[in-house]
């Protein structure tokens, strides 16, 4: 089965998209035939943006991912389901390693064990307010990797299946006369 057709498949429901409340906000704009088509280079571009958007920590992913599809005319629905990527069984783990990220990359490798934790709200907001910048660094640059790498590989994935593809027709066409 084709990439597309796997992705029209899966992430065809644009009724469904249009008729939901986010959807009825954005209104004339999600009618724009580039957000639902699944050509090579709109669903690339959909999976780095959602890769990319699914490390921003803040709890609004799918609200942006869908004035950035629809300012950057790629595929809405492949740009909704990548972002949901961070879903809450794997956001700790992500946000974690970008913390460890953004650690390194300021040279504030023993930022965490030299917290005292106070169990309460005001804890709380001292552990985000020493923890913010390294999380926000790391984030973006996490982000950046994910999202460029998301787009190589449904680039290269597709364009592999396309030259394979390209080969069989063309032995079997040799083969059949």
């Amino acid at each position: 089965m084709s990439p597309k057709k796997i992705f029209q498949r899966y992430f065809n429901n644009r009724e469904a998209i249009q008729n939901s409340r986010i959807g009825r906000w954005f209104g004339q704009h999600l009618h724009a035939h580039q957000l639902w088509h699944f050509g090579r280079r709109p669903v690339a571009g959909a999976v780095g943006l959602g890769f990319f958007l699914a490390f921003i920590p803040f709890p609004i992913h799918t609200v942006l991912a869908i004035v950035l599809a629809i300012a950057l005319r790629v595929n809405l629905p492949v740009t909704i389901g990548a972002v949901w990527v961070a879903n809450p069984l794997t956001v700790a783990p992500m946000y974690l390693f970008a913390l460890k990220v953004g650690m390194v990359l300021t040279g504030d490798h023993h930022a965490l064990t030299e917290i005292e934790f106070a169990h309460s709200l005001a804890g709380i907001e001292a552990l985000f307010a020493q923890m913010w910048p390294q999380l926000v660094l790391g984030c973006t640059v996490c982000g950046l990797g994910a999202g460029a790498g998301g787009n190589c590989a449904v680039r290269w994935g597709w364009r592999a299946y396309l030259l394979r593809r390209r080969r069989r027709q063309q032995q079997a066409r040799a083969l059949n006369p």
